[in-house]
């Protein structure tokens, strides 16, 4: 049995892009001047340096919205959000059995503001720590946090990270964590099935 889980949230428990129901080409447009990791609006967002009123003025100056339209397509987007059945319940059966779950992500405001309570996140996780609101785009210090919010010090040995980017996946590792490397939920079924957890 692990001491903690810990899940990554865009791309590991939720599969769904904030801003799917758009047309393509404002997607696209959207995705270049925001959600590109190259994009300095991207990481001041992640850091919580600025927040989803200064990007939805953004976005509107380029889209010819205003920046209430472009809220209101956050907020949509936002309640649109999916997530991972099997990880969903993966982390209810673990939970369950005593295993306390966390969530460590790379996000913006609108996740803490509009995701957390319309999926009752904090209901099913034991700590939540969203980049945005600890105010660091550096993984590492976001585990550490969680860590020490589970009591666990500075030690992920028998902890295990769920996450799809491998970036994050060596950085646990090196505090001494074990990981899986999440690309889709047929493929987690297959290694749970083939696991001792």
């Amino acid at each position: 049995m692990h001491k903690a889980i810990f899940f990554d949230f865009y791309r590991t428990l939720s599969p769904s892009d904030y801003f799917r129901h758009l047309n393509q080409d404002q997607q696209t447009n959207i995705s270049k001047l925001v959600f590109s990791e190259a994009s300095t609006h991207y990481w001041e967002w992640l850091r919580g340096e600025i927040r989803a009123n200064d990007i939805a003025k953004l976005i509107g100056e380029n889209l010819s919205l205003t920046t209430e339209e472009v809220l209101s397509h956050f907020d949509f987007g936002c309640r649109r959000v999916e997530l991972s059945p099997v990880l969903t319940d993966f982390a209810k059966s673990q939970r369950a059995a005593g295993v306390p779950v966390a969530i460590v992500t790379l996000n913006f405001d609108v996740f803490s503001e509009i995701i957390v309570p319309h999926l009752n996140l904090s209901e099913r996780f034991d700590v939540i720590i969203n980049s945005a609101d600890f105010g660091s785009s550096d993984k590492r210090e976001l585990f550490l946090e969680a860590m020490q919010r589970l009591g666990l010090g500075d030690d992920a040995t028998d902890c295990l990270l769920i996450d799809d980017d491998s970036r994050w996946i060596e950085v646990f590792e090196d505090l001494g964590g074990k990981t899986k490397h999440f690309i889709g939920d047929e493929d987690f079924t297959e290694w749970l099935a083939q696991t001792t957890v």
